[in-house]
């Protein structure tokens, strides 16, 4: 019998995984596709998550694949900067880490899942998804089935980890309540590969237009993302056309500019399951909570969950600790994991704030303070 079964190996999952062979745990993870989607999703990983992958011993792997991120800001419609700050060049904080890297996620989940190979107890299994599970006293039963052919087996593991996603079905097959905290809005989010440098800045900035929010965000390398609020009325088939997708991104650069990797309208939503831990099961990344964008931090919120996660398995495999310590999972991880979300939301509704509002002074002094702690008190900027 295996020490951890994991459900899903995005970089959530593969960074739980390698954590499991770095802490002397054996694991399987299982994963329903063959390939890594091919497509960027998260932007950034912060200075602490970069301790954790360095502590999972990927991390030399991983920062190939990124660019150091030279700031943020806040601008009005005409291009001028409310509020916001610059890294400078080099900067490394108490960590021993930049600040924030900006991610190619394809190329960063090949890195993360190239360490697997160094830990023997450490097994990727493509191909397979878990689709029934069931607890007992001492170990989780899992039924394992191989999509393509249909065939099942069985296979045992004192403990499963649900990394499968905001649809997690891990998580309604535990029937574990999933709360919505009240944010839920539709946005084209287009990314897109440069040819070549047109000029672009290195900031990521919130355009607060009252015509249409916008946020531009250089990714790794020549990969930059612009995500633009639907408006009322407007459909998914007509915002997501190619016409469309262009007229928007006129304002800063031309078709021959770059190609455009992916133009699709997501609803970003503000989410939370109600425990991150049931017996001997546990939830994180996408599958404990899910994060509206603004503060580039659902990838980081969720390979801290299992920073947090792994070795209170260990010291409980070894016997240096009672089942006990597992409960301080949810009761340190889902507070935390709340407020992030809850930030994050609140950037999110100050954007919409002040480009329908045209300017800070006319919220009588609200907004002002709420934007400095924005961008100064929460993790736009280090910790």
């Amino acid at each position: 019998m295996i020490d951890v079964a994991i459900v899903g190996t995005g970089p959530v999952g593969a960074v739980a995984a390698n954590l499991c062979g770095v802490h002397g745990l054996s694991a399987i993870a299982f994963e329903r596709e063959h390939q890594v989607y091919d497509l960027p999703r998260a932007a950034v990983v912060y200075d602490d998550v970069q301790r954790i992958l360095h502590g999972a011993g990927v991390l030399d792997a991983v920062l190939p694949t990124t660019s150091e991120m030279a700031g943020a800001e806040f601008l009005d419609a005409s291009g001028k900067r409310i509020i916001g700050f610059d890294i400078p060049p080099g900067l490394r904080t108490a960590n021993g880490y930049p600040p924030v890297l900006s991610i190619n996620q394809p190329l960063l989940e090949q890195a993360i899942r190239s360490g697997l190979g160094s830990h023997p107890g450490v097994e990727l299994r493509l191909g397979q998804e878990v689709v029934e599970f069931e607890q007992m006293p001492d170990h989780i039963e899992l039924l394992v089935r191989d999509p393509a052919s249909g065939a099942t087996r069985r296979e045992s593991a004192r403990w499963l980890i649900g990394c499968d996603g905001a649809t997690s079905g891990v998580r309604k097959l535990a029937a574990i309540d999933w709360r919505n905290l009240g944010y839920d809005c539709d946005w084209l989010v287009v990314d897109l590969e440069l040819h070549r440098d047109v000029g672009l800045s290195r900031l990521c900035q919130q355009v607060c237009d009252a015509d249409r929010p916008t946020t531009v965000l250089p990714l790794a390398g020549k990969l930059r993302r612009w995500e633009f609020q639907l408006k009322p009325g407007e459909t998914v088939d007509e915002m997501q056309s190619h016409d469309r997708v262009w007229s928007l991104l006129g304002r800063w650069l031309s078709p021959g500019d770059g190609v455009v990797l992916r133009a699709v309208v997501y609803r970003f939503h503000a989410t939370i399951a109600e425990t991150f831990r049931q017996r001997r099961l546990f939830l994180a990344g996408d599958a404990a909570h899910q994060t509206p964008p603004f503060q580039g931090q659902g990838l980081c919120t969720g390979i801290r969950d299992v920073g947090n996660l792994i070795w209170k398995l260990a010291m409980v495999r070894r016997g240096q600790a009672t089942d006990d310590l597992l409960d301080s999972y949810t009761a340190e991880r889902r507070p935390l994991a709340v407020a992030m979300v809850e930030h994050s939301t609140r950037t999110g509704q100050l954007i919409d704030a002040y480009a329908a509002m045209g300017c800070l002074t006319t919220l009588s002094g609200r907004v002002g303070p709420w934007l400095d702690e924005t961008m100064h008190g929460g993790c736009w900027v280090w910790r």
